[in-house]
């Protein structure tokens, strides 16, 4: 698994051949720097993983997203599927997900997102 951040505020991102999936675990409440590397693991692991359709994101623990937060997300949003990503799975609480619910909703992704 590939980390950012901290034990407090984080992101992990994880393949799983089988399941043709990409696992993101994110936490705690993103400080800048974080913000700023997150979409970078995410899409090259996309990328380059051979088979990849699918995304599981468990965001339960994390908290709302200031402005870079929200910037990473849409960014992620809008790449996803130009690497084939065909569904976007997202496990969230009910804070944040307002927010990324606003958020994808706006993005190329919006077909492609559940929240549960």
């Amino acid at each position: 698994m590939e980390r950012g951040g901290t034990d407090e505020a984080g992101f992990g991102v994880s393949f799983d051949a089988p399941a043709r999936a990409v696992y993101v675990e994110a936490w705690g409440f993103w400080p800048a720097e974080v913000c700023s590397v997150f979409a970078r693991p995410l899409i090259g692991t996309c990328r380059d993983s051979v088979g990849v359709r699918r995304v599981e994101m468990e965001m339960t623990r994390l908290k709302p997203l200031r402005e870079e937060g929200e910037a990473a997300w849409a960014t992620v949003l809008a790449t996803l599927p130009s690497v084939r990503i065909e569904a976007i799975v997202v496990r969230t609480n009910s804070l944040t997900k307002l927010q990324l619910l606003r958020l994808a909703r706006l993005s190329a992704s919006k077909t492609l997102v559940q929240f549960l």
